[in-house]
């Protein structure tokens, strides 16, 4: 689904993109490298964990203890994708992206990844609440998404 999810949107925004590229070692072979192991698979579980045991953690706070504050990449790019999808009405078209990143958020529990179609429909907290999608960057402020939200899409650099 994640490797479906991530062809579509790429293909809606940049319809030229090439569909080998999903298939070859940037594609495929990241997402499954990414999955299955290194320092994200590693904080979620670790995310889970303190989730589960009732302490949870924020993911900032395992950045520090387990990364030595190196940054995820896969939460902030989790609220830039999602910042798109809402924006331009596609949650619901991209559910497993939207269930991540409310997981994420903290507005539906882990579990949720197992019915990730569900996720979608489930109630916010507050669906106007800011923290679902981060607040705009000012200018000069550099965003891998670049300007897809108003519509004009920049690739990025």
């Amino acid at each position: 689904q994640g490797l479906t999810e991530m062809r579509k949107l790429s293909k809606t925004l940049y319809p030229n993109v090439r569909n080998e590229t999903f298939f070859e070692s940037c594609g495929l072979g990241d997402m499954i490298t990414t999955c299955l192991g290194g320092r994200h698979r590693a904080t979620a579980e670790a995310w889970t964990r303190a989730w589960k045991s009732g302490a949870p953690k924020t993911w900032s706070q395992l950045e520090v203890e387990l990364l030595s504050g190196q940054k995820l990449q896969g939460v902030g790019t989790s609220n830039e994708v999602q910042e798109v999808l809402r924006a331009r009405g596609w949650e619901a078209s991209y559910p497993l992206f939207t269930t991540v990143n409310r997981i994420i958020k903290n507005y539906i529990p882990p579990t949720s990844i197992f019915t990730f179609r569900d996720g979608v429909i489930l109630p916010l907290p507050d669906e106007d609440d800011e923290e679902l999608i981060p607040t705009r960057r000012t200018p000069g402020q550099h965003s891998r998404v670049g300007s897809i939200v108003s519509g004009s899409a920049i690739p990025a650099s």
